[in-house]
């Protein structure tokens, strides 16, 4: 079999949209989950992965849980602690899930001890 080749960077020029990965790292089962869209600055897709994480693999692996805390490490505009469509959209989340959500913000400039980066992300771009 030969391998197929890609470009491995956005190259806007060559497509009109391209896949943006959001990824969920459970610390406790020391999994990874991902979610693929195509808007890398919404509060709704990140709001949207939670949501199907839980309903695929959460609420099975953690069936007693009563609140998620969430390590967030991207610290975009859009998932930004002060940004109010990320509070409306994780508070519509929370009442739809009927769980307490936590968010832990890491400060800025702290990627280097974003485990998905790490642990997850890494091997995707191996990929």
């Amino acid at each position: 079999m030969e391998a197929t080749k890609v470009y491995d960077h956005d190259f806007t020029t060559f497509t009109s949209t391209k896949v943006i990965p959001h990824g969920i790292y459970d610390l406790k089962r020391t999994e990874g989950f991902v979610c693929l869209g195509t808007s890398n600055d919404t509060s709704e897709f990140a709001c949207d992965s939670i949501a199907n994480w839980w309903q695929e693999h959460g609420k099975t692996n953690y069936p007693y849980a009563d609140s998620i805390l969430i390590l967030l490490c991207d610290w975009s505009v859009s998932n930004s602690s002060r940004h109010f469509i990320f509070k409306y959209d994780l508070q519509w989340l929370v009442n739809h899930l009927n769980i307490e959500i936590r968010i832990a913000h890491y400060p800025p400039y702290t990627s280097k001890y974003n485990l998905i980066e790490r642990k997850l992300f890494s091997h995707l771009s191996n990929t």
